[in-house]
C-alpha cells in the first residue's frame, strides 16, 4: 500500500465485524496506538478465530465493506480458512491473521491472545484488543524495524530485554 494512503477507518471495520458477530482481536499498529504509540498505520490487523462459523461471518463482514484481494474479488470462508490474508476494503486495508508470531519462534492464535485481551467500548461499538504484553510479544517477534520502534515507544527498553530473554520462563529459554 502507498504511504500516501489515508489511515483506515477503524470504526467502520469494527461496526461491520460487530454486525456479523465476528470473533477477533485487534492487533498491530492500531492496537499499539490505543496503548499510546504515535506511529501512523496504513492497515488494520485482526487476529480471527479460525473456525468455520466465524470465517463465514468474517467473510460476510468483509464483503459488506466491498473487500478485494490480489487473489479474490470477494471474501469466502475457504479463502479465509487457515491462512493470513490481506484485503482492500471501503474501510481501508485489512490484514486478517489466523496465526501471529509469538515468543521463542512460535506462533499464537486467536484463543491464546483473546484470553488476555481487553474489551474497549466507544459509543455503541466494542472492540477486543490484544493485551499490551501480547502486543509487545507479537511486535518484538516480528522484528521489523517499524515493529521494534513501536515496541520501544510503548515500553522503552523492551527490544533489548526481548533479545536477552528477560521475562521468558526457563522452559522458553531451553527451547
Amino acid at each position: 500500500m502507498l504511504s500516501s494512503a489515508p489511515e483506515p477507518d477503524l470504526a467502520a471495520l469494527i461496526a461491520a465485524l460487530d454486525r456479523h458477530h465476528v470473533d477477533y482481536v485487534l492487533i498491530g499498529g492500531m492496537a499499539a496506538r490505543v496503548y499510546g504509540a504515535s506511529m501512523p498505520t496504513q492497515d488494520l490487523d485482526i487476529l480471527a478465530r479460525d473456525m468455520p462459523d466465524n470465517m463465514e461471518r468474517l467473510a460476510a463482514a468483509l464483503n459488506e465493506l466491498s473487500a478485494r484481494s490480489d487473489l479474490a474479488t470477494v471474501a469466502t470462508t475457504d479463502g479465509l480458512w487457515g491462512m493470513n490474508t490481506s484485503w482492500d476494503t471501503a474501510a481501508g486495508a485489512v490484514d486478517v491473521l489466523v496465526v501471529a508470531k509469538g515468543p521463542t519462534g512460535g506462533t499464537v492464535n486467536w484463543r491464546a491472545v483473546d484470553a488476555n485481551a481487553k474489551t474497549l467500548r466507544h459509543g455503541e461499538l466494542s472492540v477486543r484488543i490484544a493485551s499490551l504484553e501480547d502486543l509487545l510479544i507479537m511486535k518484538l517477534a516480528v522484528g521489523r524495524p517499524r515493529d521494534l520502534a513501536v515496541a520501544e515507544q510503548l515500553v522503552p527498553g523492551s527490544t533489548e530485554a526481548f533479545r536477552r530473554g528477560v521475562g521468558r520462563t526457563n522452559t522458553d529459554r531451553e527451547r
